[in-house]
């Protein structure tokens, strides 16, 4: 069964630009998230059954024709879940209402019991759990993220870490 999550796709010119940014400064215990894979989560729905991708598809359609493009911020690079444990390297976004409003819309229609307040943000990087941070993390300039669209991805574990292929894309209503 497909493990399978709705995303926010980052633009390819800010996802080059990120993994630049890292990949001269990380320790080799740091395994960056190659561009084409960076994304911004909305909603993870985990194992699926493949026959049920043509109904779930359809659903997501219609929610997505209901929702309003919007413009996310992110304004700087954080160590998760702290900076004395770090797990992964985050570009932490601004708290927005749309945003919140499509991931409330997301859970409402694909249920998984999911109850953690919705925080815009990409993965840029995973470590095995340090004691301390292994370097530094510069300051950037804000990024801003045009949300105009929705894909369902497919997560793929392999030995190299995680892959996503994205299967199914969605507008989101253009703004006024």
């Amino acid at each position: 069964m497909p493990r399978l999550f709705f995303a926010i796709p980052v633009p390819e010119t800010n996802a080059a630009m990120l993994f630049g940014l890292l990949r001269h400064r990380v320790a080799a215990t740091v395994r960056l998230t190659e561009p084409m894979y960076q994304h911004i989560t909305v909603h993870f729905l985990g194992s699926m059954p493949e026959q049920q991708l043509p109904e779930l598809c359809e659903r997501a359609a219609l929610l997505c024709e209901k929702q309003e493009a919007f413009t996310l911020s992110f304004t700087h690079l954080t160590y998760v879940p702290s900076a004395h444990r770090p797990q992964m390297i985050w570009l932490q976004g601004e708290p927005h209402d749309a945003f919140n409003h499509l991931v409330a819309a997301f859970r409402t229609q694909f249920p998984t019991g999911e109850q953690r307040p919705p925080l815009p943000h990409v993965t840029l990087a995973r470590m095995k759990t340090l004691r301390r941070p292994p370097m530094p993390l510069p300051a950037i300039k804000p990024i801003h993220v045009e949300v105009h669209e929705i894909h369902l991805w497919q997560s793929l574990t392999l030995p190299q870490g995680a892959r996503y292929e994205p299967l199914h894309r969605w507008p989101l209503l253009s703004s006024p």
